[in-house]
């Protein structure tokens, strides 16, 4: 999974999701904190089918699941974004199935290690939907406390490229993958 597949997954799931109840960020991350207004869980979807992988959203936009149901993606946003999942022996990524620790694996390693495994990414996006910022996570790991179809909760602990590091807990309802692209809430200019 690449820096641009994590990022289409934060875009896709940004816009639906619970209120900031349960969901917390601490600490600094890209030149400030993340005030959370939405979390968000939903199959990670490349192209027309899930890899296995699960994406769980924490972002600063509210009340936008009116703009993802008519296919629409908040501008401005801040999100911190998990992909959890499993390696299996055959090196398939596979959605998480048991609570317990996920390691957060580098993107740029190259293939994951079998057993569970984390991808996590800080990103931005500015007026025009557009990314500004992305910072990836190089060490630390999400939890998992709860999974079931009504979502994920769990906590996690990241240190990122930037020397950032975060701490938080996150309750995250499932939503169903996008069925369409999303465009800009706003006209681009």
């Amino acid at each position: 999974m690449s820096k641009l597949s994590l990022f289409v997954a934060m875009i896709a799931v940004a816009g639906c999701g619970g209120n900031g109840s349960g969901n917390s960020v601490s600490g600094n991350i890209g030149g400030g904190t993340l005030a959370v207004a939405d979390a968000v869980s939903v199959p990670y979807v490349a192209g027309a089918s899930s890899d296995g992988a699960t994406a769980i959203v924490l972002s600063n936009s509210g009340g936008v699941c009116a703009d993802f149901t008519a296919g629409q993606q908040p501008p401005n946003v801040q999100a911190l974004t998990f992909e959890v999942f499993r390696i299996d022996d055959s090196g398939h990524p596979a959605k998480p199935t048991a609570v317990g620790g996920y390691p957060i694996v580098r993107q740029q390693e190259g293939p994951a290690p079998s057993g569970n495994t984390a991808i996590a990414a800080f990103t931005t996006t500015d007026a025009s939907c557009e990314e500004t910022r992305t910072l990836d996570a190089i060490t630390g790991s999400i939890t998992l406390e709860r999974l079931d179809a009504t979502g994920y909760a769990g906590i996690f602990d990241l240190t990122f490229d930037s020397g950032d590091h975060v701490t938080g807990r996150f309750d995250a309802p499932t939503c169903a993958a996008p069925s369409q692209a999303l465009t800009c809430r706003t006209a681009k200019k």
